[in-house]
């Protein structure tokens, strides 16, 4: 692997990536960050112990690795740059690898990257396009679940994997928000939500599971009957077009497959 790692932009992904990197014993001496404001370079040196800057060519001199972790009108905004030799990662949605070659000319290799924040914690989900470096794939399958995928799927993997996330996080607060309503405290709730979910991840098959605890005309059935009726299941999957719909309207419309799968 190459030497230092620039992290340009520090928002939640900058972060996850950088601890990502620390927890996978890269030295805090290989990572350097990139930031416009004031608090943000702060935090990368107090809480992190990182060298942080706010000109994006002291980084890309001092670095071989670029993780571009911006928003892309953020990016967009950003004149050509030349970065001779320099291997650039996106973990940016909607910003084509074309866009980034526009952008960010002379790289060695240039691939896109979709990880879930949970790679902090090395148990992340994370959807690559090809790289020809097989050590970055070591790396990534250090953070979590790693698999390549085609660029034309790599917004699939932001809507569905990196949003989804956020979307099991909905549900399971959901759940405790419903525990609240009956009248349990908080903390209780929070348990026994957060414990329904364990064990329904545990048992893997979730229709066998559905089928044995909804018996027929028990209370279980009841609520899930309901759900159905009330299409649960479509406004879920919905959701998740949703999410895909926006991250390719980022990127500048959709082709035929894409408004295919938004049908």
């Amino acid at each position: 692997m190459s030497k230092k790692f620039g992290i340009i932009g520090f928002g939640h992904l900058g972060k996850a990536f950088a601890h990502a990197l620390l927890n996978l014993d890269i030295s805090k001496e290989e990572i350097v960050i990139c930031a416009r404001s004031i608090q943000t370079l702060s935090l990368a040196e107090k809480e992190f112990g990182l060298t942080a800057t706010d000109k994006i060519h002291n980084v890309i001199d001092l670095c071989d690795n670029l993780i571009i972790s911006l928003k892309r009108d953020t990016f967009i905004e950003l004149p050509p740059i030349k970065v001779e030799g320099k291997n650039v990662i996106s973990l940016m949605a909607g910003v084509r690898i074309s866009e980034l070659n526009e952008k960010l000319y002379g790289a060695k290799e240039v691939f896109r990257v979709m990880p879930t924040l949970s790679i902090s914690r090395g148990d992340g989900i994370i959807g690559y396009t090809h790289t020809k470096n097989a050590e970055w794939i070591d790396l990534f399958s250090g953070m979590g679940y790693a698999f390549e995928t085609e660029e034309s799927d790599i917004e699939k993997v932001t809507a569905y994997s990196a949003c989804g996330l956020g979307f099991a996080a909905y549900l399971i607060h959901s759940m405790i928000s419903a525990g609240i309503a009956l009248g349990f405290d908080e903390k209780t709730s929070k348990e026994i939500a957060e414990s329904n979910f364990r064990t329904a991840m545990s048992f893997s098959d979730y229709s066998k599971t559905i089928s044995e605890v909804a018996t027929k005309g028990g209370v279980t059935e009841a609520g899930i009957q309901y759900m159905n009726d009330n299409h649960v299941n479509e406004h879920i999957l919905q959701s998740v077009k949703q999410a895909y719909r926006k991250a390719t309207k980022n990127q500048g419309g959709h082709n035929e497959q894409i408004t295919e799968y938004l049908r």
